[in-house]
């Protein structure tokens, strides 16, 4: 078992114990102790994070108030890792009597036989069970949590604070501990955590309230992560700058850990100040909440994604490709000092990256993307993994809920199992080596209608919305009420709209306001569904938006992160003379782009350049495609019903009217599905 030590490094004591138990550790354990000896990279990311995550479970040792100690507890809670507190004095100093840890067990401890003894006990971890969490607090108060201590400098604080905004939310005046924290954080989405000094000899080191308030501070600091797969991405890095900000007295110690996101004050109107900025900076709406990961093994679909992963490193890498991908990941850090140190066996390598990284990182974008990078003609079979286990169908209106098809006539107006999930694999791989190069992208997709491409385009919104959470997807609509659009302007105002839900300003800017932090996904449609059917007038309008408009949207608006457009365009047998001419026009816009790019400069302005990519045609599944599809039904059809399924394939491609419809019912039929 792979333990992550949390422990306050400025008591000698406490060292000393700790170092015994590294050197010789207890039997089964595995101690990652940081910073006991050299360690590289970033503190938060490449140590707390990275160690927090690659292991299985975690120790807190401390004796006296530790905001940094407060913060990485927290920290561990909220990221669902299982935890055990324990304190190197006795009897237990008061601060861990104080809340958040009201009639919460710490187990005292005197010295390494006493935590190896405690350790052996299954009785003392506990993990935040999101069943356990009492009702959520009232949605229309504040959604700023105001963290600070109620004495000495912090009343001063706390009186400046409640007079100029009196709206946001503090902790509750009455005793509450670690199970009340989630109801706490519940609808807060920003957190001003308020380091402050305290009177000569009135506390020790850092504070009773500074270390409770630690605590509250890193769990809402995991939440952020847990909505983006509980990695520190450049996404969920920039959202926490604007969510997460940390006020310090210069009289009161830093907190190692946030020392990026601390903004440090002097006297009163400094923090009035500071406290002003803050209340004005806007706050998005957070994405949807996901319960964090546990240490419980994860899913059988999640496992058998794992596993697939490991096959695939396993075929497609080096000993020393292997290596190469740990030391992308992280430098010289603890991830590639694990995977270094089983050089010379390949499996044991792969296991030890697989292990430290542990499920929630091992199947996220970031690094399927890095082994992508390198492993060429990989990203079909990384997709497959990223979408091993079958996607359920959100309840309508909820987070990730799916579009009504019913808006494009078009479209089937149902979902049902395998139309939803049977993949159309070659255009699979080509929208994911899209997703995952550096530069913008625009793809043309088509086919005929009786193929189904607006279920197509279905799973691919849930895909992207869902499983690929470094995108951010807008539907851009061609007809707005009765009102169609008919030039490169009118695609541009619609762009505008979909972007800044009523604020001023134009489409480059909120484009890039919002490509600085997360990357873009535009679908084009009519209703949900793939374009169609356009006159003269209407053809032109979008061949001027593709050819012109959109690459001078893109330019002026110097989108950080890659930005992708699709456009489907279906058609009557025959008629597929559209889709022809809307990839000429796509082709042409990335010929406008790149030249605009290249005129600038690209080095000087650090310009993405932008490919277009020609989908191959929505057509009918191949039984290979078929073959796939049934190897990952769960549970596995047997042979006879898979003899029976190809039957029906054959007896399907045999007749006229050859429709992708009719293929998923039979599937469903077989398979039992709705």
């Amino acid at each position: 078992m792979k333990i992550f030590v949390v422990w306050d490094q400025t008591t000698r004591a406490i060292r000393t114990t700790l170092e015994s138990l590294s050197g010789d550790p207890p039997t089964g354990l595995t101690l990652n102790v940081p910073m006991l000896s050299p360690d590289a990279g970033e503190i938060l990311r490449d140590v707390v994070l990275a160690g927090i995550q690659g292991a299985d479970r975690v120790v807190v040792l401390t004796d006296k108030p530790n905001a940094n100690v407060g913060f990485e507890t927290g920290l561990a809670y909220g990221l669902g890792r299982q935890v055990a507190l324990l304190a190197q004095r006795d009897p237990l100093p008061d601060w861990l009597r104080e809340p958040p840890f009201v009639n919460f067990l710490v187990q005292p401890v005197d010295g390494a036989n006493a935590i190896e003894a405690v350790l052996k006990h299954s009785g003392v971890w506990n993990r935040w069970d999101p069943r356990l969490t009492p009702e959520a607090s009232d949605e229309s108060s504040d959604s700023t949590l105001f963290l600070c201590p109620s004495r000495y400098e912090g009343q001063s604080l706390k009186r400046a604070q409640s007079r100029r905004f009196e709206t946001w939310r503090t902790t509750p005046p009455f005793e509450f501990n670690l199970h009340d924290i989630p109801n706490l954080l519940r609808g807060v989405e920003r957190l001003v955590w308020t380091i402050a000094d305290f009177g000569e000899g009135a506390d020790e080191r850092d504070g009773a309230e500074n270390a409770g308030n630690g605590v509250i501070a890193g769990w809402f600091f995991a939440d952020v992560l847990n909505r983006h797969g509980g990695s520190l991405t450049p996404a969920a890095l920039a959202e926490l700058r604007q969510r997460f900000y940390v006020l310090r007295s210069q009289e009161a110690r830093r907190v190692v850990d946030v020392e990026l996101f601390e903004k440090p004050f002097a006297d009163l109107s400094t923090f009035t100040t500071l406290l002003g900025e803050v209340a004005s900076a806007p706050i998005r709406p957070m994405l949807p909440a996901r319960t964090p990961k546990t240490d419980q093994g994860g899913s059988s679909h999640e496992r058998e994604a794992i596993s697939g992963v490991r096959a695939l490193l396993n075929s497609r890498l080096s000993a020393g490709g292997v290596l190469d991908l740990a030391s992308t990941l992280d430098g010289e850090g603890p991830i590639t000092q694990a995977v270094a140190s089983r050089v010379g066996n390949k499996g044991a390598m792969i296991d030890a990256l697989l292990d430290a990284l542990g499920p929630t990182r091992s199947l996220s974008l970031d690094f399927l993307a890095a082994a992508a990078a390198l492993m060429p003609g990989s990203a079909l079979a990384i997709q497959q993994l990223i979408s091993a286990s079958p996607p359920t169908t959100p309840t309508q209106g909820g987070p990730g809920a799916l579009p009504n098809l019913q808006d494009g006539p078009r479209n089937t107006g149902r979902i049902f199992g395998a139309a939803h999930r049977l993949d159309r694999t070659a255009q699979w791989g080509q929208v994911l080596e899209g997703c995952l190069g550096e530069n913008h992208c625009m793809f043309s997709l088509r086919g005929e209608s009786r193929q189904g491409l607006g279920l197509f385009l279905e799973r691919l919104n849930f895909y992207l919305t869902e499983k690929l959470k470094a995108q951010r997807v807008f539907n851009l609509p061609f007809k707005i009420e009765d009102e169609c659009a008919e030039s490169g302007s009118d695609w541009e105002r619609r762009m505008s709209a979909v972007l800044a839900r009523a604020k001023p300003g134009t489409a480059a800017d909120h484009l890039n306001n919002i490509a600085r932090e997360v990357s873009v996904f535009f679908v084009l449609g009519q209703g949900l569904g793939p374009l169609y059917n356009l006159n003269e007038v209407q053809e032109r309008g979008l061949h001027e938006f593709l050819g012109k408009t959109f690459p001078d949207v893109l330019f002026a608006s110097r989108a950080s992160l890659p930005v992708h457009m699709l456009v489907p365009v279906d058609y009557d047998p025959g008629g597929e003379g559209l889709a022809e001419r809307v990839a000429a026009a796509a082709m042409a816009g990335e010929t406008y782009y790149n030249d605009l790019v290249n005129t600038a400069g690209r080095a000087k302005t650090s310009r993405r350049l932008l490919h277009y990519v020609k989908l191959k045609p929505v057509t009918f599944p191949t039984w290979e495609e078929v073959e796939a599809y049934l190897d990952n039904s769960r549970p596995h059809p047997t042979p006879e019903t898979v003899g029976k399924i190809r039957a029906d394939f054959e007896q399907i491609i045999s007749e006229k009217s050859t429709t992708f419809d009719s293929l998923a019912r039979r599937l469903d039929r077989h398979l039992g599905g709705t």
